[in-house]
């Protein structure tokens, strides 16, 4: 059986949502933190990161490096003014978030770059140059 959908349910609903977020903290503070989705490829002279971060701007974002570790940080905040409207349903997360990378091969930290357009942030790690062994011979002495 499905149960119809009226106003009344609705603010009923909601009334218990306030009254649960009111008791036990809203789920974004159960739940914690949103994790954008981030895609990584390899290239024999760079790591590329992409991730999705709709809504957000440039000025949301951060981007770091910590001796081995790219650190990505941002927020994205529902307008409390937008809040009030009539929502039926949020299903997007909200808040903030990081992500963090620990890189395995020796990059070239002064020569990072990040892009952000469309929703999408773009870092552009370059490999230092890795040197290949070189065989040293050995004479008598």
């Amino acid at each position: 059986m499905i149960t119809p959908w009226t106003p009344d349910r609705v603010r009923s609903f909601e009334r218990f949502n306030r009254m649960m977020d009111d008791a036990f903290g809203t789920l974004e503070e159960f739940r914690g933190a949103w994790t954008p989705s981030v895609d990584i490829k390899e290239t024999p002279t760079e790591l590329t990161f992409v991730a999705e971060l709709p809504g957000l701007q440039e000025k949301d974002v951060e981007v770091t490096l910590n001796g081995d570790v790219l650190s990505i940080r941002g927020s994205r905040e529902l307008d409390t003014e937008e809040r009030k409207d009539d929502y039926v349903r949020i299903e997007r997360s909200y808040g903030s978030f990081v992500r963090s990378f620990r890189l395995d091969v020796p990059v070239m930290p002064d020569e990072i770059q990040a892009t952000f357009a469309n929703g999408l942030l773009t870092v552009l790690v370059p490999k230092a140059e890795t040197r290949t062994p070189k065989k040293i011979r050995v004479s008598k002495g």
